[in-house]
């Protein structure tokens, strides 16, 4: 229903509840701990088409959130396949295609937004390596205004959250234990182990890691893949795997870097997070991490690392 005035394209919605595109992973999980109990779990289950992705460790973390009082929803979905009716490989056509079926059914469902677990490192941190003022970026007034035509809230509660405090948010919580971001694992409650999610988690958690062949192609490429946080879970590494970093010589150059301020959250946080639900998001935040100095905001956005490569 379009509003009165002419001048307007914002449909509006009345709805009574947002609801998180949820992943089952640490990020989404955080995401889901910082929202309102009667938030909606909307799982996308990527089905119909060929992939690695194995679904068990979500499917067991769906069915505790929901003996633990929360509505969960899971749709099947193969609108990934759409890529290929124009010669790319199938995949989400944007960031947040995965939501599309929270936006899609959003009247059915009384939603008044829809929350995705996106890190600073993915906001702030263009591609994890290159600061921004994200509040400012063309990616968020972009997908804000479009939510907002469709008469709901762009909700992103991590976005000014490191993936460090998401992980201690995690660990703290009901079914943290259950939260892996590893889509690879064939048994429910484990992780492969392998895979380059497995090894970025498992290296921020201080537990021991595989120096597997995709985690070493990843440890090669210029820029590192998610830079900021990699570097912070590489200085917390035993001395047996911080020596076979070595072989890795771009490294060198950026492994020393002061990344302290990620155990901070920043100023702008609550700004990715409707009003009405700011005051709650503050208060269990706050029992996590402080807020970041202006210095430390500053910081971030003018953070640039780049890796020299290989000779």
């Amino acid at each position: 229903r379009k509003e009165s005035s002419a001048a307007s394209d914002v449909y509006k919605r009345q709805g009574w509840r947002p609801a998180i595109s949820y992943s089952a992973g640490i990020d989404s999980h955080a995401c889901l701990s910082l929202l309102p109990k009667n938030t909606l779990v909307m799982y996308h289950q990527r089905h119909g088409f060929k992939s690695k992705i194995n679904h068990s460790n979500a499917l067991v973390m769906l069915e505790n959130l929901k003996l633990d009082g929360y509505a969960v929803v899971r749709i099947k979905s193969n609108h990934e396949l759409i890529r290929t009716d124009y010669g790319k490989g199938s995949g989400f056509s944007t960031d947040l295609a995965v939501g599309c079926m929270s936006i899609l059914s959003a009247d059915f469902y009384g939603l008044n937004g829809v929350a995705f677990g996106m890190p600073l490192e993915n906001s702030y941190l263009f591609h994890g390596h290159e600061g921004r003022d994200f509040l400012k970026s063309w990616y968020w007034k972009h997908f804000n205004s479009i939510f907002k035509k469709a008469g709901l809230d762009l909700i992103l509660p991590t976005a000014g959250v490191s993936e460090v405090i998401n992980l201690k948010i995690v660990d703290a919580s009901p079914h943290g234990q259950l939260a892996e971001s590893c889509l690879r694992s064939t048994t429910a409650g484990k992780v492969c182990g392998t895979c380059w999610k497995c090894f970025r988690k498992n290296s921020l958690r201080g537990q021991l890691v595989q120096f597997s062949d995709e985690v070493q192609t990843f440890l090669k490429k210029q820029p590192l893949k998610q830079a900021v946080s990699t570097i912070f879970a590489l200085q917390k590494m035993g001395d047996k795997e911080k020596r076979r970093l070595r072989k890795f010589s771009i490294l060198e150059s950026i492994i020393d870097i002061d990344v302290d301020w990620l155990n901070r959250y920043h100023a702008d946080a609550a700004q990715f997070v409707p009003i009405p639900y700011r005051e709650q998001y503050i208060s269990k935040l706050s029992k996590f991490a402080d807020k970041m100095s202006e210095s430390e905001c500053e910081q971030v956005r003018k953070l640039s690392v780049y890796i020299q490569k290989e000779e």
